[in-house]
């Protein structure tokens, strides 16, 4: 009841979904400065085993050192991590991926209506007995829809009476 770890419920959608974007852009920069600072610790790291403690001191990888090129490797890597978040993440970032979420939907719904209607129209020349059933039975259901919904407006409305015959009085 008085709990402090309660989130507040009067977000509506869009707040929450910037808010969860932000969170999420917060936390890829977090990922990213602490790679930053693993990468420099490593390779001062890897330098001082090898120039001072002489460990590997003979040992090369393509030609170079075998710490300067683990460190050109590992700068690499994170050259492509500092590039994911920075550049990659605003051209392709969740706005895109709900855009093209939605158009894929809509593909899919399309098709499916389309198949739907395909067999619709198959159902109807080759068997119009089996399709006169269904239609009857999808008729029935709509009415059962309709009677419930006429059922829970009715019942609203008599709530709505009764609160205004009680504020009244």
């Amino acid at each position: 009841m008085f709990s402090f770890n309660k989130k507040p419920t009067n977000f509506d959608i869009e707040t929450f979904e910037k808010y969860e974007y932000a969170k999420d852009r917060v936390i890829q920069k977090k990922r990213l400065f602490q790679h930053f600072i693993i990468f420099l610790m490593s390779c001062c790291f890897f330098s001082v085993l090898n120039l001072f403690l002489q460990i590997g001191q003979h040992f090369y990888i393509i030609g170079l050192r075998w710490f300067v090129a683990i460190s050109l490797i590992w700068g690499f890597v994170f050259l492509v991590h500092l590039c994911n978040v920075w550049l990659f993440s605003k051209f392709m970032g969740s706005d895109w991926e709900k855009k093209h979420t939605r158009k894929l939907i809509e593909k899919q719904n399309r098709k499916i209506q389309k198949i739907e209607d395909k067999l619709a129209k198959d159902l109807k020349k080759k068997r119009p007995e089996i399709a006169e059933l269904l239609e009857e039975q999808d008729k029935q259901e709509d009415k059962k829809k309709d009677k419930t919904l006429d059922h829970q407006s009715t019942n609203n409305i008599e709530d709505s009476e009764d609160l205004i015959k009680t504020s009244t009085e």
